[in-house]
């Protein structure tokens, strides 16, 4: 497989993210733009047992690590328990007397926890209006098989580490994606960690795109770029990310438009 280093940029304006990442539909990470953030100091069990009440949260938990843990049966794989946030802050304290890994996913910060939006700033990079804002907090350990998304994402990482794989949307056929008619159709059946090279013999050859991100710095996903994330730091972990509409002028051109019919044709 052909490897490539996702670039990092500081100080970039908006005209020059405009220019060189979102309208070429470029992945980048983006350093000291989250330097200003509470959140960077603030934000751990204490401070949210402090700020936040306490509340039934619906956490998804997996064996594997990976959520959902068997991608090949779709997003409905996903396993959930339901239990009060405070006792889910304090177990995921010590992941090491875990025999689960457990993840509290995509929980809207306006709507679920509006007392943590003075502590975040978003991105100077959004121009649409009322982007989707959610809050990661993962046990350590968690993965996301690859998968798109069907907006432009920012993922801001507060505490610990996470290693990303991108890969450009005219790989869905090389990546297996399940059929587009399904309710599955941006989550690839392929396991990263130990791909079956028999089933998914395409896979070898697939060229990706990858970083480790640290935190204070913040990863921009493009729309349709299929991506897997896995959190190494094995303890507990914050991320906070922005879905939102970016640039649609790419999928105008004749390559966005060769890339959107060859998704038309996943699973095919």
């Amino acid at each position: 497989m052909n490897r490539n280093e996702i670039g990092r940029r500081s100080n970039l304006s908006y005209e020059q993210f405009l220019k060189e990442y979102l309208i070429p539909s470029k992945p980048v990470v983006l350093t000291g733009v989250m330097e200003d953030w509470p959140a960077m100091s603030k934000w751990g069990t204490d401070y949210f047992k402090s700020t936040l009440g306490n509340q039934k949260v619906k956490v998804a938990v997996s064996e594997n690590g990976m959520f959902p843990s068997k991608p090949e049966l779709g997003w409905q794989a996903t396993d959930y328990e339901q239990m009060d946030f405070y006792d889910y802050l304090s177990m995921i304290e010590n992941p090491e007397k875990l025999n689960k890994i457990y993840y509290l996913q995509h929980k809207s910060l306006p709507d679920v926890f509006p007392e943590l939006l003075n502590d975040i700033q978003s991105p100077i990079y959004i121009k649409s209006p009322n982007p989707t804002i959610n809050l990661w907090i993962g046990s350590g350990g968690n993965i996301t098989p690859i998968h798109y998304d069907f907006s432009s994402n920012f993922l801001a990482q507060v505490t610990g580490k996470k290693k990303v794989i991108l890969f450009e949307p005219s790989q869905s056929r090389n990546l297996y994606a399940l059929s587009v008619r399904s309710k599955n159709a941006n989550l690839s059946p392929i396991n990263t960690l130990n791909p079956d090279f028999s089933k998914h013999s395409k896979y070898k050859d697939v060229p990706y795109y990858e970083c480790t991100l640290e935190p204070g710095e913040m990863l921009f996903i493009p729309l349709f770029w299929w991506h897997w994330v896995n959190t190494i730091s094995r303890e507990a972990t914050i991320s906070v990310n922005y879905w939102w509409n970016g640039a649609i002028k790419p999928w105008f051109s004749k390559q966005g438009i060769k890339t959107l019919y060859l998704l038309s044709l996943q699973g095919k």
